[in-house]
């Protein structure tokens, strides 16, 4: 039976890779957070690091004129791409906000 989708904001990653580094937090907590990111290295065959360094490039870019402004996510690369579907994971909407004016 396939896993569940694994969605993690930028927010969530970067506290849980807190969480691992903590010394304070219960060990259940920090523990957990690592059985996280395993899932996500084993999922994509990729370190931590290079999935993290891979969809930070990943940009939202306004563009505004006269007519008004949209917010467009610039397109997934093959790796994005594959680390997103590795992980069943929705890929960012191509268009995020459309404001005309």
């Amino acid at each position: 039976m396939p896993s569940p989708a694994l969605v993690l904001s930028e927010d969530d990653r970067a506290e849980l890779v807190s969480w691992t580094r903590s010394r304070t937090l219960p060990a259940s907590r920090v523990e957990r957070a690592r059985i996280v990111l395993a899932v996500a290295e084993r999922r994509t065959g990729l370190t931590w690091h290079r999935i993290a360094t891979e969809l930070n490039r990943v940009h939202a870019v306004t563009l505004a004129g006269t007519a008004g402004s949209v917010v467009h996510t610039t397109p997934l690369t093959t790796v994005q791409a594959g680390i997103v579907a590795a992980c069943h994971v929705s890929p960012p909407a191509v268009v995020t906000a459309l404001d005309p004016v």
